[in-house]
């Protein structure tokens, strides 16, 4: 394909390609030496990887794969992720390591603190377990202060403070290569890394974009991962995509039938690394994924403008004591920036005994779809000053603002029963309005047919239940 890409084509791009791929292509070309056909794919993977990959758009001669590869591949924020996921169990295994050694050395949780506090949004596991005021104040702070905005800039800086080991690790294997975004955000941390991929077309382009992007030290082997998962020696780090869909394309939403199932290979992958990082679908059930990887450390959920877009899991030598013990980590990224990180394990869910309100206050809070799939429902409340609507209804409220709640804060303008009569009391435009519905017999669709709401406009109608299962219309509007 690389190949094909002669002068009249590459021109062709440059002065196209902000321009609609189906105008394009209903046009045509009237010249015989452009590849139309290929040019059109590289226009459409350019305008995508302008929001999605800006630093790979804008470095001169990068090629981009057919559509279906450039939805799949991971976008710059949760590409990130990755590399702070592995960072931070790196300097956790550090800092268990030294108390190894120095068995006599006090390491109070004070220290840990201290420790959460020296690096910018850096946080140990027992900070992360603790719900005080202690902690509250770490994340808020965090929140607050928080300046990485996975501009360019910050992309092209691959030894930033948040990301940055005090030496690189050793190896690093994909097993699941791609188009490379992963592999390129992950191998700078190592000395060496191995780029693993079944499709030979992905293997050429990687080799082509790595060393326009300046990548050092890797390597490309065009293979299937299982087969080469056998024969390799051991790593670090492996990194490991299994692909979602079907032999006839259809989503799939349990581990055991991804491919490679990771399920089936998780002693072979241990026996091949120390930790294996694994990338699996938001859609799959958390606690029954926990129970399928027995090795599982810590898990990560990553929502981006409140929509879950990745969930990882990180595997280790030791067992966790049970899926309840397993750390959960939710990053919540809205408008480029990421916003807060919660953790929290299922057992500390389980154990939490949160407020309620019998009626709505001043404000009404909608936790990010990162704590909801997390099961992050009742030690909200225990976490934020806040109460709950509901059992089910997972709709929280304060009489007082409570900045950087994770998810989105409404002013409420007004409630009331389940009733056509008083609407104008809620919100001031009972023309049109948003719809939410939490724990309520209506679709949101019904909800708007039953009252000939337009969508849109700056109010939101919400539907739920309150104490006592009464059925009640929330008006509010955004807190900016």
């Amino acid at each position: 394909m690389i190949e094909r890409l002669n002068e009249a084509t590459r021109e062709f791009i440059r002065r196209h390609r902000t321009q609609r791929v189906e105008e394009l292509a209903l046009k045509g070309c009237r010249d015989s030496q452009v590849d139309l056909k290929e040019a059109l794919v590289q226009i459409a993977g350019w305008q995508m990887a302008r929001t999605k990959l800006p630093l790979w758009a804008e470095t001169e001669g990068i090629l981009f794969p057919p559509h279906l590869s450039m939805e799949q591949c991971s976008g710059l924020i949760a590409a990130r992720l990755k590399r702070w996921a592995i960072g931070q169990t790196m300097r956790e295994e550090a800092l268990l390591r030294k108390e190894e050694t120095h068995p006599g050395e006090e390491r109070a949780e004070e220290n840990l603190s201290k420790e959460a506090e020296k690096s910018e949004k850096k946080f140990s596991r027992k900070a992360e377990r603790i719900f005080s005021e202690k902690t509250e104040e770490i994340f808020s702070e965090e929140a607050e202060k928080s300046e990485n905005n996975f501009s360019k800039e910050s992309e092209q800086n691959e030894e930033t403070e948040e990301y940055a080991l005090s030496e690189k690790l050793n190896r690093l294997t994909d097993l699941t290569g791609g188009f490379g975004v992963d592999f390129a955000s992950l191998a700078p941390l190592f000395g060496q890394a191995t780029y693993v991929e079944r499709q030979e077309h992905l293997c050429q382009l990687a080799a082509h974009n790595f060393a326009l992007l300046g990548l050092q030290q890797f390597q490309i082997h065009h293979g299937d991962a299982e087969e080469y998962l056998k024969s390799m020696e051991r790593v670090d780090w492996i990194f490991i995509d299994p692909a979602r869909r079907g032999a006839h394309g259809q989503k799939v939403v349990f581990i055991a039938d991804c491919e490679p199932d990771v399920k089936r290979l998780e002693p072979l992958l241990l026996e091949k690394a120390g930790h294996v990082l694994i990338k699996l679908s938001p859609m799959l059930d958390i606690t029954q994924a926990l129970r399928d990887l027995p090795h599982a450390q810590r898990c990560y959920i990553l929502s981006v403008d409140g929509e879950c877009k990745e969930m990882l899991v990180v595997l280790g030598d030791r067992k966790a004591a049970s899926p309840d013990e397993v750390e959960m980590v939710c990053e919540v990224v809205r408008k480029g920036k990421v916003s807060c990180r919660v953790a929290l394990t299922k057992r500390m869910e389980e154990e939490s005994r949160p407020r309620y309100a019998a009626e709505p206050l001043n404000y009404l809070y909608e936790p990010d779809a990162s704590l909801l799939k997390a099961g992050m429902f009742n030690c909200i409340t225990q976490r934020y000053p806040v109460a709950k609507l509901h059992p089910n209804s997972h709709l929280y409220t304060s009489e007082e603002l409570v900045p950087h709640f994770p998810g989105r804060t409404f002013r409420i303008t007004g409630y009331g029963a389940w009733s056509k009569k008083g609407m104008g009391s809620l919100i001031p435009d009972t023309r049109q309005a948003n719809i939410t519905v939490r724990n309520f017999p209506l679709s949101a669709e019904a909800l708007r047919k039953q009252f000939k709401l337009k969508e849109g406009g700056r109010y939101t109608l919400f539907g739920t239940t309150i104490g006592n299962n009464r059925k009640i219309l929330i008006g509010a509007e955004p807190v900016v």
